[in-house]
């Protein structure tokens, strides 16, 4: 059985030029790198809705390349995550999430989106 889990770094620039750091706990992080329909969000694409997809869905709901996209779905992803200035912070923060979960199979890895959060 996989967990499919990791606590992940995403680091973004910052409106001022320097970097910032958000850090999540979360499954199936490869889905940041999906297209996802304005209407629906991500439910649809990845099986994980009753409902039909749409048009939009079904020509967008393949892997991307493209970083608007990737921030788009970064920002639903690590929502409620506490912003830090220095790597080492997150690392920090990272560190302790890493502790308290009895299985993870990915460990801390980092995200670079060159887009502001």
């Amino acid at each position: 059985m996989s967990a499919d889990n990791g606590v992940y770094i995403l680091v973004t620039p910052s409106e001022g030029g320097s970097q910032e750091f958000r850090v999540a706990h979360l499954q199936a992080v490869e889905n940041v790198e999906y297209g996802r329909c304005p209407i629906h969000g991500s439910d649809i694409h990845l099986g994980n809705s009753d409902k039909e997809p749409c048009d939009y869905c079904k020509a967008n709901s393949d892997y991307s390349t493209d970083a608007s996209i990737h921030i788009q779905n970064a920002r639903e992803m690590w929502r409620s995550a506490e912003i830090h200035t220095t790597e080492a912070e997150a690392f920090t923060e990272a560190a302790s999430i890493l502790r308290s979960l009895a299985v993870c199979e990915y460990g801390i890895s980092f995200i670079e989106i060159p887009r502001v959060f």
